[in-house]
């Protein structure tokens, strides 16, 4: 990371190319703890939206695991939508 500050710093790279190193170590680094708890091989369920779940789905799958995908925004109107209804059938149970 010091290296990614000191590029910005020195002026050889952009603060776009710094997060975008940044994210890249970051989602690796994730990537290389899941390679060492969890055999290759092995399916992993992603929950994500937009450009970052496709470098993810990317880089789980050049780790050795199956993504299974599922979209975090359609994810997060259902689990809302579920909470919503039990709210409203306890409140009409009383």
């Amino acid at each position: 990371m010091f290296a990614l500050r000191a590029s910005q710093l020195l002026g050889a790279s952009d603060r776009a190319d710094g997060a975008s190193s940044l994210s890249g170590l970051l989602v690796g680094a994730e990537v290389g703890a899941a390679r060492r708890l969890y055999p290759a091989g092995r399916d992993v369920t992603l929950v994500a939206s937009g450009p970052i779940a496709g470098l993810y789905r990317a880089a789980l799958e050049q780790g050795g695991f199956t993504v299974r995908l599922h979209d975090a925004e359609e994810a997060t109107r259902q689990g809302l939508m579920a909470a919503a209804r039990q709210i409203w059938q306890k409140g009409n149970d009383q």
